[in-house]
């Protein structure tokens, strides 16, 4: 694997984590819209009954989406770090395999210009 093909790899884990961030941005503005939508039908039930409370069910309410995006900014946080290590390690892998490749291509070609050296002096002399 040649260095373009290594960057092109680099390019395309970037890519999948921006659009796997991306994902999560959604997620969570889903997650926001649902809450405010539930909030205001709870928001609207309460007000008809009991006028009083209303503070304290939207503060639990705000408090509970508050902590449930934190937990999921939290898990993703974990699942893309987790990625991008194993994205890395993997690169990692392949680089020094890469690198042997061209260690034994490198003595393969010093070995044959010895062997064409040597054939030359032969004729030489």
């Amino acid at each position: 694997m040649d260095e373009t093909h290594m960057r092109e790899l680099v390019g395309l884990e970037r890519q999948k984590h921006a659009i796997q961030f991306a994902a999560v941005e959604v997620a969570i503005e889903d997650k926001i819209q649902r809450y405010t939508q539930e909030m205001v039908k709870h928001t609207q039930a309460i007000t008809q009954e009991m006028g009083k409370n209303v503070i304290n069910v939207m503060s639990g309410a705000l408090s509970k989406a508050v902590t449930d995006l934190k937990e999921d900014n939290l898990r993703r946080d974990i699942e893309f770090k987790l990625q991008l290590s194993l994205a890395k390690t993997e690169l990692k892998t392949e680089i020094a395999g890469v690198r042997s490749e061209l260690k034994a291509d490198i003595a393969d070609v010093k070995g044959e210009i010895q062997r064409l050296e040597e054939k030359f002096d032969n004729h030489a002399h």
